[in-house]
């Protein structure tokens, strides 16, 4: 025993026990039986030759159970020796087994579990046959199992209890068990839970490799029954197999089952039955079953989210099979799955997915290469919707996909059977005998609104087949290169609704009509058909008919690991991830299409295993569905209520031609809302802008001539006026960056004479404005000409806005400027890059952490006509203190030397500011601000606490990374000077109020590669 926990003492007293005793008279025979109050550690090392006493490495007991039994109920741990234990261990409450020891560590932390393997092997403990269950943990809590491997166990009675969990068997257990860093291998149960079993039992299973585990009937490598709620997170789970979930079985549980590794599973990776779980960033790899090969659900609500869903078979569900279920199903890849009956001479539905009876949500998904393959019939290579399921289909890519069968095959990317909306999808490449897009079949009332249904194949029906009655309301979609018509109608029972959509590029026809009629154009269709109503026979203009096409000059590469197959044209110069997120047709002899992951200068990955396709010397071609700014599609759609988003999450609708909003004139056709360009260049109209100033300055004049908004200013000492766009003049996404380009002319020849300019861009909430202003200080080097300069405002909307505004100011307060001064916006452009495809060599600049000093950093305020507010450094931050709401302006700014401004680099600010003010919209304005040496060009983002003041900083630190500035180029060589505001003017903020600088991280990366 170890005399050093908080067990009895034992009667072999230490020296200093004894002196202690003697002095304070004590008898030994009463000092037995108390207790030492603190933590302990209970040593077992079957090889140990000592006291066996548990005491120590050298006096461990031989026997993990004997180390459990002796360890005390509140904080003792156990510590094992590498080995083999032929034993089955009951744990105990409070008490931590820990294995995979080398026998001589003082600390946890030396141990190496996966070296000094510890085995716990029950294959022989009950009397020569294996151990029910390997490692028992029944009503106990505050437990801990870590470290060993738990083999041998065989829970094969017919007795209730031990037919279940032949390597670990919970049983009423709270969340406080953990069981981790295991390895659960070769174990099996006549019923359930071959590898771990759980009943109203929610331990966290974590970091732990389930393998060759088998059940029955269920869980063979985890099962969850009656109320459990485990968390299951960063497990291998592999090569288990039951007849339901060979990988984890759940029936009335609610578990989290998270950033697994769930493979080669028999039986299913995970099957739910009345359950309620999260299922989320798991990779779900090549398990099989009769239904669900990957996840497989009955009467169960699920949010299956993020995850990878690749290569796992089934006859119905080969990737996901929901049966009278109401999933979300969002974000996930859902590749290379497949459904097939041909060897059981049976029916396929869904290779991706399948519904029966349910009601799942499908949303921003990557559906590809997935087939249903069937003996009767094969339907739904991507998705198949069956028999009154009410299914959400939106924002997905589905792509690649096939449904084949004996006779025919339906619905290559969908095939439906009941009240599904289709929404905001680009439904390409797929392949069907009937339906190679979509298969309607059977009363269904389908909405297919704004999507993308392009070079799909089919005998009947390329784009949409319509049967049994079928009369989908088809809306706002582009067809496009479809195979053998568009829409097939196979008799006189399916009427579709068709309105506002675009066809084009079959040469075969457009619409067939009733079984009997085809159209080959658009005018045609439209005066014959009474549901037909303005569509449109125009080419789309699909950024991806500008990409690349070539030949394959070298082996495909599929990599078993990533689950992706590299592709190789030698003779390509692409920019590196320049068609990540677009589609490729390996081979132009054949129709499918694949995701692209990314690229490099010569090469393309995707997700899924096409060696079978493409060859060296076949013909590639690079598809991306978004509309050129040219696309008779934009503008060009019908209203639809409700819809706010593309396919992508960008606003809709967009006004892209500057027409009045409201009558649905500005819905895109097609899943893509165009945004890519917006342009202002006053040519005809004021388009929108309006004029504004404040009370206490004197107004310029307001002129608009064709071509140009202008300000005229009448004096050089008080003048201040702006124009301003709509307030929903750029539509805004999050995950970009922004570059607004204002032209900017003036008469005045002297640049160091000409006013001061603002060019804004505020948030339509009010929580956000990002500003640059150029100055003529000096010699006036950034200011505009009477020729007209260029200015780029970088700027990241708030994520809390749909709409941002732009604005133009003239600010002449500096008497050494031209007294009478017109300025001119000639054009503003706006272009959008995404954040996560900036230059990947940024550099951090200069990091100011104020951790023991002020870093050089000063105070300064506006003039004597603001009150100053309280500067101060302390606890590692900069500190403004305001005293009044209604005049308080000042700042902090860093040294000018330390960053100097180096040429053609873009700068980001990233700021960790907090605030002592607890109401988010009582936070005073703040500011963080660039500004060159020269004074010659400041950029400012402003933070207000308008309405909610979501967009306010915390109590606790909120970091800002919108900061970006692109330096006009005569301020190269010049410092760039970094500062942060606090402005206390609004009588609804806070009298008394913090602003804190935390940390300032400046860096530089490239300009996006932007027009």
């Amino acid at each position: 025993m170890n005399t050093d926990k908080n067990s009895p003492i034992c009667v072999s007293l230490s020296p200093h026990l004894s002196v202690r005793m003697a002095v304070l008279g004590l008898m030994i025979a009463l000092v037995v039986s108390v207790p030492i109050a603190g933590f302990g550690i209970v040593y077992v090392d079957k090889n140990a030759t000592g006291g066996n006493n548990g005491s120590s490495w050298a006096d461990a007991y031989t026997t993990i159970q004997v180390g459990i039994d002796d360890a005390d109920v509140s904080d003792d741990e156990v510590w094992v020796a590498q080995g083999t234990y032929c034993e089955a261990i009951v744990m105990k409450s409070g008490v931590a087994l820990y294995g995979g020891f080398n026998g001589t560590e003082t600390s946890r932390s030396e141990r190496n579990w996966t070296t000094n393997v510890t085995t716990l092997d029950g294959s022989t403990v009950r009397n020569g046959s294996p151990a029910f269950h390997v490692v028992t943990m029944d009503s106990i809590t505050t437990s801990t199992i870590d470290g060993f491997t738990i083999t041998g166990g065989n829970a094969n009675s017919s007795i209730d209890s031990n037919d279940k969990g032949g390597g670990i068997y919970c049983f009423d257990l709270n969340d406080t068990n953990t069981i981790s860093n295991n390895k659960i291998l070769g174990n099996s149960a006549r019923y359930r839970g071959g590898g771990i079993y759980c009943e109203q039992s929610s331990p966290t299973i974590m970091n732990s490799t389930i393998s060759g585990n088998s059940a029955s009937r269920d869980g063979g490598g985890i099962s969850c029954r009656s109320r459990s709620a485990p968390i299951i997170t960063d497990n291998i789970i592999s090569g288990n197999s039951s007849s339901r979930g060979g990988g984890i079985d759940c029936y009335s549980s609610s578990p989290r089952i998270m950033r697994n590794m769930i493979s080669g599973n028999s039986g299913g990776g995970i099957k739910y039955y009345h359950s309620v779980s999260v299922v989320t960033n798991n990779t779900i790899l090549r398990n099989s079953a009769g239904q669900g090969g990957g996840i497989s659900c009955f009467g169960s609500s699920l949010n299956i989210m993020d995850n990878v869903i690749l290569q796992n078979s089934s006859i119905v569900g080969g990737g996901i099979h929901c049966s009278y279920s109401s999933p979300n199903i969002v974000n996930n890849i859902i590749a290379d799955n497949s459904a097939n009956g041909f060897s059981d001479a049976t029916s396929s539905f869904g290779g991706g997915i399948y519904c029966y009876n349910s009601d799942p949500i499908i949303i921003n998904n990557t559906i590809s290469g997935n087939s249903a393959d069937g003996y009767y019939e094969g339907s739904g290579g991507g998705i198949c919707c069956n028999y009154y399921s009410s299914s959400l289909i939106a924002n997905n890519t589905i792509a690649g996909n096939s449904a084949s069968d004996r006779y025919a095959g339906s619905g290559g990317g969908i095939s439906c059977y009941g009240s599904v909306s289709i929404i905001n999808n680009a439904i390409v490449g797929n392949s069907a005998s009937k339906g190679g897009g979509i298969r309607c079949s059977t009363g269904t009332s389908a909405i297919i609104t704004n999507n993308t249904i392009a070079g799909n194949s089919a005998t009947k029906g390329g784009g949409i087949s319509c049967c049994f009655s079928s009369s989908p309301m088809i809306t706002n979609t582009i067809f496009s290169n479809n195979d053998s018509y568009d829409i097939y109608e196979d008799n006189t029972y399916s009427d579709p609704l068709l309105s506002y959509n675009d066809f084009y590029g079959n040469a075969q026809g457009i619409y067939y009509d009733e079984g009997t009629t085809p159209y080959t154009s658009v005018l045609m269709m439209d005066a014959a058909i009474a549901e037909c109503t303005n569509n449109i026979g125009l080419d789309p203009l699909f950024v991806g008919d500008t990409l690349s096409s070539g030949s394959w000059t070298a082996q495909v590469n599929y990599n078993f690991e990533t689950f992706q197959t590299t592709l190789s044209d030698s003779s390509a110069s692409w920019t590196s991830d320049e068609h990540a997120g677009r589609l490729l047709n390996p081979d132009t002899s054949q129709n499918k299409q694949f995701v692209i992951v990314g690229n490099t200068a010569a090469t393309i990955t995707v997700w899924g295993d096409v060696t079978e396709i493409a060859q060296i010397g076949d013909l590639y071609k690079i598809f991306d569905y978004h509309l050129q700014p040219t696309s008779p599609c934009i503008d060009a759609g019908g209203y639809v209520s409700g819809l706010s988003q593309d396919f992508e999450g960008d606003p809709r609708p967009c006004n892209a031609t500057l027409e009045p909003r409201g009558d649905g004139s500005d819905f895109d056709i097609g899943a893509d809302e165009y945004i890519g360009l917006l342009w202002h260049g006053f040519t005809d109209s004021l388009e929108g802008w309006t004029t504004g100033t404040a009370v206490v300055f004197s107004p310029p004049q307001w002129v608009f001539e064709p071509g140009g908004l202008k300000l005229i200013s009448q004096t050089n000492t008080n003048t201040f006026g702006f124009w301003v766009s709509p307030e929903n003049a750029i539509p805004v996404s999050e995950g970009y960056l922004y570059r607004a380009r204002f032209a900017v002319s003036t008469d005045v020849t002297m640049p160091e004479l000409v006013p001061q300019i603002r060019l804004r861009v505020n948030s339509s909430n009010f929580q956000q404005a990002d500003c640059l202003a150029i100055d003529s200080s000096g010699d006036g080097g950034a200011s505009p000409s009477p020729d007209g300069i260029a200015y780029d405002l970088y700027f990241v909307p708030p994520t809390n806005d749909d709409f941002c505004m732009l604005a133009f100011d003239l600010l002449s307060f500096n008497p050494y400027d031209a007294a009478h001064a017109e300025l001119a916006l000639e054009s503003v452009l706006v272009e959008r890059f995404r954040l996560d495809t900036l230059d990947e060599s940024t550099t951090i600049t200069w990091t100011y952490d104020f951790e023991t000093s002020q870093e050089f950093w000063g105070p300064g305020d506006g003039t004597f006509t603001f009150t100053d507010p309280e500067f101060f450094w302390s606890d590692g931050a900069l500190h403004l203190w305001s005293m009044t709401n209604t005049n308080t302006f000042g700042y902090w700014h860093s040294d000018p030397i330390d960053i100097i401004i180096e040429e053609d680099r873009l700068y980001r600010g990233t700021f960790e500011v907090r605030t002592d003010e607890t109401d988010p919209s009582r936070v005073p304005h703040m500011r963080l601000r660039f500004n060159t040496g020269n004074l010659q060009a400041s950029r400012t983002l402003g933070i207000t606490s308008a309405g909610d003041g979501a967009n306010s900083p915390a109590t606790t630190n909120t970091t800002y990374d919108r900061l970006y500035f692109l330096p006009p180029v005569n301020c190269v060589g010049k410092g760039l000077i970094v500062s942060f505001d606090i402005l206390n003017f609004n009588p609804n903020d806070a009298a008394e109020a913090s602003l804190i600088l935390d940390r300032a991280i400046i860096e530089t990366l490239s300009p996006p590669a932007l027009p």
